[in-house]
């Protein structure tokens, strides 16, 4: 716990939100990026880190770090969009659903908050890996 608090502590410091505390903590600065629109906020993460090679089935190994995602925005009231991009739409948009009932079924995130939604390779963003699955806070305010 102690180490948590340190890194959550040093990510504030860093100029990081809670979200780029938990990318800091699982080690996924490198898969992740934060971004700020005029929507909300973005937390974008590389597909490879949470899904298996088939790619629309939850890794184990990604588990950890949707909990934490989802400890965190059960903290907040704001709507979610979950956004699969890359590969084709049929499997972003099943890599999304996929999140979406992880986060109903195993973080009791209340469904009417979440809505996920798959562009495929439809609508690129830069900075941000091409095939990618966007947490999307709407109207996020820290």
């Amino acid at each position: 716990m102690r180490v948590l608090l340190a890194l959550v502590s040093l990510a504030l410091l860093c100029g990081l939100n809670v979200f780029g505390a938990v990318l800091l903590e699982e080690n996924y600065l490198d898969y992740g990026i934060i971004s700020r629109v005029p929507r909300g906020l973005i937390l974008s993460i590389n597909k490879d880190v949470l899904f298996d090679e088939n790619g629309v089935l939850l890794k184990i190994s990604g588990l950890s770090f949707l909990d934490k995602i989802a400890k965190e925005l059960g903290k907040i009231d704001n709507d979610i969009v979950i956004e699969g991009h890359g590969y084709s739409l049929e499997d972003s948009l099943m890599q999304a659903k996929n999140v979406e009932k992880y986060f109903i079924r195993y973080a009791n995130i209340n469904p009417e908050k979440l809505f996920a939604i798959g562009f495929g390779d439809f609508a690129p963003m830069t900075n941000a890996p091409k095939s990618r699955l966007d947490f999307v806070i709407i109207d996020y305010k820290e």
